[in-house]
């Protein structure tokens, strides 16, 4: 088949963006400056003349080439002047945000592609976090919430690899997990129908040698994560939340488990994942129902929604039938309504607040009591050091007065030189020690003033701290009942959940 001119122009426009465009490239950053840059490509192979009168093909070449990328474009050429801008495929969003789409389809395209290196097992996929970062970084420059750009890599995701409904991506410490649903594998007795065909004792085996002792501590402080990368109270309604429940539970564990079964084959890590999420999913799905509670209590308006859910009416489905929707009941068989769950958390959070503000000015009250205290045992240990001093000194006082007092008797009957020399020399250190004894008097009566000040002080700053122990007593009991309350909503709530 002879190639037309036409074609050939087409194919030229096309090799010289393919050559001259970095990839991938946005339509609507093309510029003047490189539609004259391929004109003169064009001009090189082809009469001015001839280019000029085959604008249609020129057209054509742009289209295939933004083709390539996904990219639909309207375009006019006219002589030296074009007109170009992308077709949006979402109504209602602007030039930059459909740019962030088009960058995020690329990226996750080069990943989807090469998507075989980041296997785990044959069901999971975990992509690093840079890689993570990069799918992320794709919006930079539009103002968006983390929740839409992982509500964005999700819908793409499931369009690039054509997930099936119960296939689960999940955003958890930094990085990205697919996980496709596995069925269930039917077996012949009931513990083989639990864990994939392993023997639960091979698998507790294998839990106890392999995982840390605060295993269930590092769940659920990946909980709150899950909430947002997954089931999010803010997005999903309670029937699509129920439906997506086992399965995101599933990856959950699956990811959690990854840093301590690298060594075991897929068909055990299967197995070992059912043995580990019933072992924890009560404990997993009560910290999911206190992040609703939280959120609630924060005024998100879906979460309010969510919870007014479980008031236990009969409603209609989709199918015309009669639905009793759950209650949230505790375990002394009372019934919770959303008033008076939200009475009792706006109760407890002030309580804990309470507890708080006042364990802190408990502390500080303990804290200049002790500081006190132990200036006090200073002041005394200070106090008796010098007072024992002061009654040395008298004692000397005494005895040189005597000596003083006996020296004189005797220079009366005897004028001896060396004898008034001596009673010189006593009446001299009699006078120093009584003025030393003046000075120190002074100085044992200011500390003994001193004194009786610091333990009035002291005194008064214990009672501080015995009234504030007794009203944190007071908060405590307080709190112990709310948080009673609190624990009875959660358990309930979580069983409400999974419609128990």
């Amino acid at each position: 088949m002879i190639e037309s001119r036409s074609d050939k122009i087409t194919q030229a426009t096309v090799n010289h963006l393919d050559k001259t465009l970095p990839s991938p490239f946005y339509v609507n950053d093309f510029s003047t400056e490189q539609y004259l840059e391929l004109l003169k490509h064009l001009f090189n192979l082809f009469d001015e003349s001839v280019i000029l009168g085959h604008t249609l093909a020129v057209e054509k070449g742009f289209k295939l080439f933004f083709q390539k990328s996904g990219q639909e474009i309207d375009i006019k050429l006219n002589a030296y002047s074009i007109k170009m801008s992308k077709v949006f495929k979402k109504n209602g969003i602007g030039p930059a945000m459909d740019k962030a789409l088009f960058t995020l389809t690329q990226r996750l395209d080069l990943l989807t592609t090469n998507i075989k290196a980041y296997e785990v097992y044959s069901y999971l996929h975990q992509f690093p976090e840079e890689k993570s970062r990069e799918l992320f970084e794709s919006f930079s420059d539009v103002e968006v919430t983390n929740d839409d750009i992982r509500m964005h890599i999700r819908e793409e995701v499931e369009t690039l690899l054509k997930l099936h409904t119960r296939d689960i991506i999940l955003f958890l410490s930094g990085q990205m997990y697919i996980r496709n649903f596995v069925p269930p594998v039917a077996k012949t007795t009931s513990d083989e129908q639990r864990f994939n065909g392993c023997d639960p004792d091979k698998l507790s085996a294998i839990y106890e040698e392999c995982f840390p002792k605060d295993f269930s501590e590092k769940l659920l402080e990946m909980v709150p994560e899950l909430e947002n990368s997954s089931l999010n109270f803010s997005r999903l309604d309670n029937l699509s939340f129920h439906q997506k429940l086992p399965d995101t539970f599933r990856s959950f564990i699956d990811i959690a488990m990854l840093p301590f079964t690298d060594h075991l084959d897929e068909e055990t890590s299967l197995a070992l994942n059912g043995y580990v999420l019933r072992l924890h999913f009560d404990t997993i799905l009560a910290k999911l129902a206190e992040v609703l509670l939280k959120k609630v209590l924060e005024r998100d308006k879906r979460a309010d929604l969510f919870l007014k859910y479980y008031n236990g009416d009969t409603v209609f489905n989709t199918r015309g039938q009669k639905v009793k929707k759950p209650s949230i009941i505790d375990a002394n068989n009372n019934t919770w309504n959303f008033s008076a769950i939200f009475s009792i958390l706006t109760q407890h959070k002030q309580a804990q607040k309470n507890l708080l503000t006042h364990k802190k000015a408990l502390e500080e009250k303990e804290e200049i009591y002790l500081t006190l205290k132990n200036e006090l045992d200073t002041i005394q240990a200070k106090q008796k050091s010098e007072t024992k001093k002061l009654e040395k000194l008298k004692e000397r006082i005494a005895h040189r007065r005597l000596e003083q007092k006996s020296l004189k008797l005797k220079s009366t009957t005897d004028s001896n030189d060396a004898l008034k020399s001596e009673l010189r020399q006593c009446s001299s250190e009699l006078r120093r020690d009584e003025n030393e004894y003046d000075v120190l008097n002074d100085v044992v009566n200011n500390i003994n003033l001193r004194l009786e000040n610091h333990k009035t002080e002291t005194n008064n700053r214990e009672q501080h701290v015995i009234k504030e122990k007794e009203l944190m007593k007071k908060i405590e009991t307080s709190f112990i009942e709310l948080n009673k309350n609190y624990k009875l909503i959660k358990t309930a709530l979580a069983k409400a959940i999974t419609g128990r």
